[in-house]
């Protein structure tokens, strides 16, 4: 829940300051507009840049801390261009 959106926010903070140039935004997590559906908590974490590659650079980041950490009990979800805030 919430203390995964946290560590998947730093390790995206962490990957984001390695990069050069342009600072890449992260934003969160907070909760999802809907917080919690079903029982499940919903959290967002925005991360803001021009370059595409260096967000999938950051993306990558997380999958592999997630992969790393067995979080085989969590939905993480990743979408480029989000229309809704969720």
């Amino acid at each position: 829940g919430c203390l995964l959106a946290e560590h998947i926010a730093v390790v995206m903070k962490k990957a984001a300051e390695s990069k050069e140039g342009i600072p890449v935004q992260i934003i969160g997590p907070s909760k999802a507009t809907i917080g919690k559906i079903n029982d499940i908590y919903r959290f967002v974490i925005y991360a803001k840049h021009k370059d595409a590659e260096c967000l999938q650079q950051i993306r990558e980041s997380a999958e592999a801390f997630l992969d790393a950490n067995e979080h085989k009990n969590e939905t993480v979800q990743f979408d480029f261009d989000p229309i809704d805030s969720y």
